[in-house]
């Protein structure tokens, strides 16, 4: 069965640890379709937010979402379009 999560490199660090975590998953058999989105800093500029809409539509349509280390201040975790998630882990 093949799970298809979004996945939000995030930034600094973001990306090389997000890419370790899929290099662990991909050893263990899984059958994982990632779907990649932005967040953070870097699209601030192109879409207005640090947390685009088509992120969001990414999460809510795959109900699970992996997130590497975003340095930009209320990106993910207080913004009002996050509030009522089930947050489960933090991997870093």
């Amino acid at each position: 069965m093949k799970h298809v999560i979004t996945l939000i490199p995030g930034d600094g660090i973001g990306p090389e640890v997000t890419k370790a975590m899929q290099e662990v998953l991909q050893a263990s058999g899984v059958d994982i379709e990632w779907e990649v989105c932005e967040a953070g800093s870097e699209v601030l500029n192109r879409y207005g937010t640090t947390l685009p809409q088509e992120t969001l539509d990414s999460i809510m349509k795959n109900k699970i979402a992996i997130k590497g280390p975003i340095g930009t201040p209320n990106c993910c975790n207080s913004s009002p379009s996050c509030r009522g998630w089930r947050l489960l882990a933090n991997h870093i």
